[in-house]
């Protein structure tokens, strides 16, 4: 069985992707055209990729705080993800039970690191077509190495945000001041989910880290369109994962989780603004709907 992605044009879907790819290659060209040694940008570079990565285990860690200890409900669980990894060739993610009563599904995705974490609030609410269904689109996101991308994305738009804010407001200064204001700026992103120094960082390095982010949101919301094909294929029928989606989003109001973690129901609606639509994780839930069935008719 061929698991392949939605269809649509090559280049539309590959746009933010390249454009990610050119930021960051801007990142990395811009300290070293102005003389910024090259082991200093490749030793930045693994700093920012280190902290993206930081940020999520750190989301995972306080998020499996309130793990359930139902311990048989964990274990059907964790059978039905090995038997769904091995219909999609992935290793099974480590599985946490949320003890939540909102609709929290997500998995985060990095090289020998995988999490599925899922909440006592959506199994009690989908019934067993709708969870396979979620459960097939989440380690979609494994098998494609979705969190390699987005991670690394997250690091691209601290590193032009970086690189930006050095050469506008640091270049012309003594090293030790270079130094002090590069990291009073990484202090104010990483602070950025729980105050709005983050926001004002973005404002000195003129807007491009916000930019960057628009692009990685780009890329998650094409990830989400293929995590959805794969899974409406693996499983054979779309409809238990359209129905599964739309009841976790209609219950997201009631959901407060990191935002580090891509939770399910971060998806958006139609109705939201072209500016929030941007910045989405997720593409609204129409649109995917849409997609779904267009796969399913093209089986059919």
């Amino acid at each position: 069985m061929r698991l392949g992605g939605p269809t649509g044009p090559t280049i539309r879907r590959y746009a933010p992707l390249v454009g990610l790819l050119g930021f960051g290659a801007v990142a990395t060209v811009l300290p070293v055209r102005a003389g910024v040694p090259i082991p200093a940008v490749v030793l930045a570079w693994i700093v920012v990729l280190g902290i993206a990565v930081l940020e999520q285990r750190v989301a995972v860690y306080r998020t499996k705080a309130t793990a359930s200890t139902d311990a048989n409900a964990i274990e059907e669980l964790r059978l039905e993800v090995i038997d769904l990894a091995a219909s999609l060739s992935v290793r099974p993610p480590a599985v946490t039970v949320l003890e939540t009563d909102a609709p929290l599904v997500g998995v985060t995705a990095l090289p020998g690191v995988a999490d599925l974490l899922v909440s006592e609030g959506v199994l009690e609410t989908v019934d067993d077509d709708e969870r396979r269904a979620i459960l097939a689109h989440e380690l979609a996101h494994v098998a494609g190495r979705d969190g390699v991308v987005t991670t690394t994305g997250a690091a691209a738009a601290n590193a032009i945000g970086i690189a930006t804010f050095w050469a506008w407001a640091l270049s012309w200064a003594p090293l030790q001041v270079q130094l002090v204001g590069v990291a009073v700026y990484q202090l104010c992103y990483l602070a950025r989910p729980v105050t709005r120094l983050g926001l004002v960082t973005h404002v000195l390095a003129a807007f491009l880290p916000t930019a960057v982010l628009a692009l990685v949101n780009a890329v998650s919301r094409w990830q989400e369109y293929r995590a959805d094909a794969v899974a409406s294929r693996c499983i054979g029928d779309p409809r238990p994962l359209v129905r599964g989606v739309r009841t976790l989003q209609l219950r997201s109001h009631a959901a407060d989780a990191p935002s580090t973690v891509r939770w399910e129901s971060a998806a958006t609606s139609a109705e939201e603004s072209r500016l929030e639509r941007i910045f989405a994780t997720h593409p609204p839930f129409d649109r995917r709907t849409d997609r779904l069935l267009q796969i399913d008719g093209e089986a059919t």
